[in-house]
């Protein structure tokens, strides 16, 4: 059912949502750049997002702007660059580089 669904998202998203905060492990973030990690989170899973050069890079210095180009690392199934992914990561970029408050 639509509620069921809605349920296990809520689910899936405060569970993505905590890893993210977990491997941030206190660097200091905007909500916007939370969010866009979030989102790769839930689509690539904590683990990718754990061992990533994104996420070392955040840690160094959250606004580094080569941050947006580990984003578009991963728009490939494969060795195939997708378009619907490039797309994907190009909102994740746009998202993580609109500024918004610190959490």
């Amino acid at each position: 059912t639509q509620a069921q669904a809605d349920s296990i998202l809520q689910y899936v998203a405060t569970e993505k949502s905590k890893a993210v905060a977990t491997l941030l492990a206190g660097t200091p973030v905007n909500q916007n750049q939370f969010d866009a990690l979030t989102d790769f989170a839930y689509n690539l899973g904590s683990g990718d997002l754990a061992t990533s050069t994104l996420l070392k890079k955040v840690k160094v210095n959250p606004n580094d702007p080569s941050i947006g180009l580990e984003f578009m690392r991963w728009n490939k199934a494969g060795v195939n660059v997708m378009p619907g992914l490039t797309k994907r990561c190009t909102a994740r970029v746009k998202l993580y580089f609109t500024k918004d408050i610190t959490i």
